[in-house]
């Protein structure tokens, strides 16, 4: 008898006419935990989102009442993950990282472990009330694999340290204090705040936000005179970008920008001219 196929634990909904892409954690029975299997499907959907010329935006989600409740501790119990386990996460966590679109990370209940891995690898992190973060590996005998670089990153390294060595869960208020997440919303609104940001940002020319976000990922492992050069290759592509271009005629016909693609627009002031 044929054996049934697997539901997948991670899919990618590529962007529609609205330029915003889905990537989304499917294993809500497990609260969206990572095992074996995991590790794979995530890192398809990121492939698939990295690919999606048509993606402006992209909001990262778990089905169900988690976002990522982290590794599947009865996989890591059984020694069920295998020894390549770690590095095959890692690599799908920075195909995440290397979507070149902006992307919002919207987060309810738990984000532990490797949920909150993926979660630092996002642009973007909003939160429902009842959102927790933690890192708690060092207390199951094992390093909270490349949260230890992002992490302090993000933070701070004194925050940092604090929460990946006393393994505390904190609440939402107190990621939001600590600038994990920008912005602490009730879990009613989480979809619709996460929706109307990537909405701004696919409102922005995606050669730009591409850039700036490229550019800024690599602002600490670059010296300023190397930096520097990136930066003026980057200015460059974008000033020559066709959606820059053409923006530039409206502001010469005396228009204020609009997106040239079906995104609903932002909401922009013209600005006033001098007298």
């Amino acid at each position: 008898m044929p054996t049934a196929k697997r539901a997948p634990h991670a899919q990618y909904v590529p962007a529609g006419a609205d330029g915003i892409g889905r990537l989304i954690l499917t294993r809500p029975e497990k609260l969206n935990a990572t095992d074996g299997d995991s590790v794979d499907d995530l890192a398809r959907a990121a492939a698939d989102a990295l690919r999606d010329r048509g993606a402006r935006a992209v909001v990262v989600s778990g089905e169900g009442r988690a976002f990522c409740a982290g590794i599947d501790l009865a996989a890591l119990a059984a020694d069920r993950l295998g020894g390549d386990w770690f590095r095959r996460w890692d690599v799908a966590l920075a195909k995440i990282e290397a979507i070149p679109a902006p992307t919002v990370a919207a987060i309810q209940g738990p984000c532990l472990g490797g949920g909150l891995q993926i979660a630092l690898c996002c642009d973007l992190r909003v939160a429902a009330a009842d959102a927790t973060f933690g890192l708690s590996a060092v207390r199951h005998g094992i390093i909270p694999g490349l949260a230890t670089y992002r992490l302090p990153r993000v933070i701070g390294m004194g925050a940092a340290l604090e929460m990946m060595l006393l393994g505390e869960t904190w609440d939402a208020a107190r990621a939001e204090g600590h600038g994990l997440v920008s912005r602490v919303v009730p879990l009613g609104d989480l979809a619709a705040v996460a929706l109307e940001l990537a909405k701004r940002l696919a409102a922005n020319v995606r050669a730009a936000s591409a850039a700036t976000k490229h550019l800024t990922l690599r602002s600490y492992d670059m010296p300023l005179g190397r930096f520097l050069r990136a930066y003026v290759r980057a200015q460059r592509n974008c000033w020559n970008d066709l959606e820059t271009k053409a923006n530039l005629a409206r502001y010469r016909a005396g228009r204020w920008a609009t997106p040239t693609h079906d995104a609903a627009p932002s909401r922009r002031a013209r600005p006033r001219r001098r007298r």
